[in-house]
């Protein structure tokens, strides 16, 4: 159960993360003043895309994490999987454009999102349950 509130918790973390890196992106960098309210507006708007790639991702890894003890291992299987939603993420998010431009774009994204939810989830995983290691 335990187990299960850690994937659940890593998801809620890093989806807000890059939900607001991306908001962050937006507003300060596309702007030249920046509006508190359109980042707000834009962290809703990501993160209703990027919950749902997360949770996709919390899925794949919540296989992975059974089925792979060793952590190099378990490590390269993250990249390969943030690799893979970073594929379907453009397909999802491009349909009718040409996905050949944002392709590897998003492959490098997904990357970046799976080494985040490995290392915010053995972070959160000796924050808050470093007592009981017999459940996770």
């Amino acid at each position: 159960m335990k187990f299960i509130k850690l994937k659940i918790f890593t998801t809620i973390v890093n989806s807000l993360l890059v939900s607001a890196a991306l908001a962050f992106n937006y507003i300060y960098f596309l702007h030249n003043r920046p509006n508190y309210d359109e980042f707000f507006i834009s962290l809703f708007g990501y993160s209703l895309y990027v919950l749902p790639l997360f949770v996709v991702g919390a899925s794949v890894s919540f296989i992975l994490d059974f089925k792979i003890k060793n952590n190099f291992y378990n490590f390269v299987s993250y990249i390969f999987s943030g690799c893979l939603v970073g594929i379907l993420f453009c397909f999802i998010a491009f349909r009718g454009i040409s996905i050949r431009d944002h392709i590897s774009l998003m492959m490098i994204l997904g990357i970046i999102c799976a080494i985040l939810f490995w290392l915010t989830q053995k972070i959160l995983k000796k924050a808050f349950f470093k007592h009981s290691t017999t459940d996770l």
